[in-house]
């Protein structure tokens, strides 16, 4: 059995009401399809499964199965947006103040 490895970058589904939630392994994201509803599941849902569990196992690439689940949760309207960042400018009047820039 591989030593579990963590994504570079982790994904960040929303669960139950909203809640985020951080994958951050190819074995947490298998874990999190295991208990997928079965009435959900299809030929996708079933695909990275299978390229987590081969990731898992050190037969497959740790990128294409983080890869794969993020488009998944995606396509399954799971995946937490982006949050929003405002860029710190910093000019001679303005000190450290935050400033919105359009």
């Amino acid at each position: 059995m591989a030593i579990e490895e963590r994504f570079e970058k982790p994904v960040i589904i929303l669960t139950g009401f909203g809640h985020p939630t951080t994958v951050s392994s190819s074995m947490e994201a298998y874990m999190f399809l295991a208990d997928w509803p079965v009435r959900k599941q299809d030929a996708s849902h079933r695909f990275v499964m299978e390229t987590c569990l081969a990731s898992i196992r050190g037969d497959g690439d740790l990128g294409l199965a983080r890869a794969l689940f993020a488009s998944w949760c995606d396509q399954n309207d799971i995946l937490a947006p982006a949050l929003l960042e405002v860029p710190r400018q910093q000019t001679a009047d303005s000190g450290n103040r935050l400033a919105v820039t359009a």
